[in-house]
């Protein structure tokens, strides 16, 4: 009867060990202090400022659908200019 008790603990030690430690992990997982990810200061907001962009063609009979499409875009977008230019 002995070795029959014996025998059972034995087969059944690798369970018990197992839920122990399960039991283990548990409790450090529930007394470890959450982790806080280090807050960052708020990006600041960037300030639309006027540009202007000039653009050079070199064939002066392109201007005026250039000039009529720059004129749409800056409708568009008031912040930028454009500034067509004839290059010689």
């Amino acid at each position: 009867m002995e070795q029959l008790l014996i025998l059972l603990l034995f087969l059944a030690l690798p369970r018990i060990i197992k839920a122990v430690a399960k039991q283990g992990q548990t409790d450090k997982k529930a007394k470890a202090p959450a982790r806080q990810r280090p807050r960052r200061a708020p990006a600041p907001t960037p300030v639309a400022q006027p540009v202007t962009v000039r653009y050079a063609l070199w064939d002066p009979n392109q201007v005026p659908a250039y000039q009529a499409c720059a004129d749409q875009f800056m409708a568009a977008n008031p912040l930028i200019s454009v500034e067509i230019e004839q290059a010689s």
